[in-house]
């Protein structure tokens, strides 16, 4: 569970089983181990919050936090590449723990948890040289340039 927004993760290893890849549930003390050879990969799952029109996010390099981007020569955003192999997946998950067509809408960060995507889409994304946790209700920090004044609360 995210300690910021209490979105809930699940600690998860996707396989690969007769072709189909799947979702299986992992202990949460049971640490993931970054493999490049495995055919496992453990992390953590979160469903896509249904009905909540502030989540925002789409897995675009502009949806990260700023310790996580760069601005690259041409002037657009990237991931910094100490960052790409831990972004979030999108997946659609049945019931079974299927990845396909069918089910819904999930999230898969690989490795250990580093990034609540319901949690950067309940804050202002502020402009180009502010911090996304910036935004703040004005009783604790006034908002300094935020991009985003529809949602932000100070």
């Amino acid at each position: 569970m995210c300690r910021n927004c209490g979105q809930e993760h699940h600690p998860v290893v996707i396989t690969e089983e007769a072709g189909m890849r799947r979702v299986l549930p992992r202990d949460i003390d049971e640490t993931p181990l970054e493999d490049a050879d495995s055919a496992e990969k453990p992390g953590y799952l979160m469903l896509e919050p249904e009905n909540d029109e502030n989540f925002s996010f789409t897995g675009a390099a502009e949806d990260y936090p700023e310790e996580w981007t760069e601005t690259a020569r041409n002037g657009s955003v990237r991931l910094r590449s100490d960052r790409r192999r831990y972004a979030a997946q999108q997946l659609t998950v049945d019931a079974s723990g299927a990845v396909g067509t069918t089910g819904r809408r999930a999230w898969f960060m690989p490795g250990k948890f580093r990034l609540c995507p319901a949690a950067i889409s309940q804050r202002c994304r502020p402009a180009r040289s502010t911090n996304w946790r910036a935004c703040r209700p004005r009783a604790a920090v006034r908002p300094r340039r935020c991009s985003c004044p529809a949602r932000c609360t100070g």
